[in-house]
């Protein structure tokens, strides 16, 4: 879910703090992932108050309210809950001089129906998720039907990634990237899925220009008694725009055989896996 903090406080108050500490708390919780949005703003003598009453357009110098605390920056962030949302507002550090205020953003758009699909799987959650995090078992099976992986390597952590390198059935080698925003082992991954290169560059869908430069997807592992796991699969764009997010929904079929063939690796993976253990 996603929450605004706005941080309020005097302005010298706030002025006089360090910005290496500022700096040093911004750089933190976009490696987390959690950041979508920061700045801080100009002084409120810099600011323009503009209003339209029975359609004549007032403008005057100056803020909306003459107030002892004003707005001095924002953060817009990714959090669980509301009580996670204040755990990291407790952490920007104009709280120690002035005030955060965290408040949930209220969707306007029109709702956006996610791409899900589930699979059980013959295999002990445990097994699951080492087979999802673990590089050396995702080389052994990550990839639509006929892809092999060439290159993998997993830094599994909030702001890490899972970078990889994959050869088609044509030849031809397609790179890729997950940025990791929630690990809870062993019940749970989210992450931002990208196209890529060698050096872990962010590219487009190679065959489709109009694809999501990025989308969120989240997969949970559900026990299904002691020798069963449920993987369910959630994807949705991330912050694509309306041709963007077209494409992705008229690609759902497309979406669903991909989606399918990779289900259908994993199962006879797993099956070499379980017999070698």
């Amino acid at each position: 879910m996603k929450y605004l903090c706005l941080v309020y406080g005097e302005e010298q108050a706030i002025a006089d703090m360090p910005d290496n500490h500022c700096l040093a708390f911004d750089q933190s919780i976009r490696a987390s992932g959690q950041c979508i949005a920061s700045e801080a703003l100009e002084p409120v003598a810099s600011a323009t108050t503009v209003r339209v009453r029975n359609g004549k357009l007032s403008v005057t110098d100056g803020p909306f309210a003459e107030t002892k605390e004003a707005l001095a920056g924002f953060y817009m962030i990714e959090a669980r809950d509301l009580n996670e949302a204040i755990s990291i507002a407790s952490k920007i550090p104009p709280a120690q001089v002035g005030s955060i205020e965290v408040r949930p953003i209220r969707p306007i758009r029109e709702t956006f129906k996610p791409f899900v699909l589930s699979s059980v799987v013959d295999a002990p959650r445990e097994l699951v998720w080492q087979s999802w995090t673990d590089p050396e078992r995702l080389q052994r099976w990550w990839g639509p039907k006929g892809f092999s992986v060439q290159k993998c390597k997993v830094d599994l952590r909030p702001g890490g990634t899972f970078h990889y390198g994959m050869r088609g059935p044509d030849g031809k080698d397609v790179w890729g990237k997950f940025t990791y925003r929630e690990i809870k082992a062993p019940e749970r991954l989210q992450f931002i899925v990208s196209f890529s290169d060698a050096e872990g560059g962010v590219t487009r869908h190679p065959l489709s220009a109009n694809w999501p430069l990025q989308t969120l997807s989240s997969v949970t592992f559900a026990p299904e008694g002691t020798a069963k796991t449920k993987i369910t699969v959630e994807w949705t764009p991330y912050e694509a725009n309306e041709i963007e997010r077209k494409t992705f929904d008229e690609s759902r079929e497309a979406m669903k055989q991909g989606w399918s063939g990779t289900f259908e690796q994993f199962a006879s993976y797993l099956k070499s896996a379980m017999q070698e253990a």
